[in-house]
């Protein structure tokens, strides 16, 4: 077992045994295997958070087929496959200029690495992690896909592609928070990714950004009653997202939890056709549901991510 299961005390073997038993299966269906890794919080913090899932990374010799990307239940875990080709590893700078990957890398517990492959990866990458070149290219990166989304998000409301608009103004959101989470070094997080933004945001004294994020997140001021309630629609789409979400209750405000609900039932595109009306009550809660309203919240994202820009850009990055 690898030497970092071995540290955590905790339900990491049968993680274990789960995760290669999934490489097993895998491989019976007839599906190559270079590498595999896990990534995300049980990497990161040994254990799996409230809401989580297993992060599972496969490495292919070829570009994967998109039907390996899928969720896997091993009673009780459910576990996420990831399959990333092998080439991704050639040039090493661009993938320490994205937000997640090299975190992800770098934080992996190997599962098999039977050409040491991984582990080389892993032994170049970590030295420069937080180098503050690329640091400086991951915020680059993030704001220009901000920017990409934006400009997404503007030709489907103009289309009145409602579903679109919301999509892309989300995805300028994460990429917002990769800005915040790349100025940090560190990886960046769906659940607690607002949560950063507005402690950042307090120490650049600009209460503006908050107001422009609570904008962003639907112009409303929600409380944690409205928050759960809100969450047990949630979890019609996405069960995990119930755990997940009120688990930030004890360390967060309730604006800064809309976050991951929103996610939720933006992103979960296939079971918010299973739950439309739970949909429905999500999206006029937070206001994304008139094309007026998904104006207003375009409008105020794009905002925000110009201001994080403008703030984080010309200085140099946190130690």
């Amino acid at each position: 077992m690898n030497e970092q299961f071995r540290r955590w005390n905790l339900e990491t073997t049968e993680i274990w045994q789960i995760t290669h038993s999934t490489l097993h299966w895998w491989q019976e269906q007839g599906r190559p295997l270079v590498g595999a890794f896990i990534e995300g919080s049980v990497a990161q913090h040994g254990k799996l958070l409230p809401g989580s899932d297993i992060d599972l990374c496969i490495v292919t010799p070829d570009d994967p087929d998109p039907a390996w990307f899928e969720e896997r239940v091993v009673s009780p875990y459910t576990i996420e496959i990831y399959p990333l080709a092998q080439r991704t590893f050639d040039d090493l700078d661009w993938v320490l200029a994205q937000p997640a990957l090299p975190f992800n890398l770098c934080e992996g517990i190997v599962l098999s690495d039977p050409l040491h492959l991984i582990a080389n990866v892993q032994a170049r990458l970590t030295p420069q992690l937080c180098l503050q070149p690329f640091r400086h290219k991951r915020l680059a990166t993030c704001f220009g896909q901000a920017q990409v989304a934006y400009r997404q998000a503007r030709v489907a409301l103009e289309a009145s592609n409602l579903a679109q608009a919301r999509l892309q103004i989300t995805i300028g959101l994460w990429n917002t928070i990769g800005m915040v989470c790349a100025f940090l070094c560190r990886c960046s997080t769906t659940r607690r990714g607002f949560v950063l933004l507005w402690q950042c945001a307090s120490q650049w004294q600009r209460p503006d950004v908050i107001e422009q994020a609570k904008q962003a997140l639907g112009g409303t001021q929600l409380t944690w009653q409205e928050v759960e309630a809100l969450t047990d629609q949630a979890a019609e789409m996405k069960e995990r997202a119930r755990e997940s979400i009120l688990s930030l209750r004890d360390s967060a405000e309730a604006m800064q939890a809309a976050w991951p609900l929103l996610c939720t039932v933006v992103w979960e595109g296939s079971a918010a056709h299973r739950a439309p009306q739970a949909q429905q009550q999500v999206l006029t809660a937070l206001h994304y549901e008139t094309p007026t309203q998904i104006a207003q919240r375009y409008r105020a994202a794009s905002e925000l991510t110009q201001s994080v820009w403008d703030i984080i850009s010309p200085l140099p990055p946190t130690s």
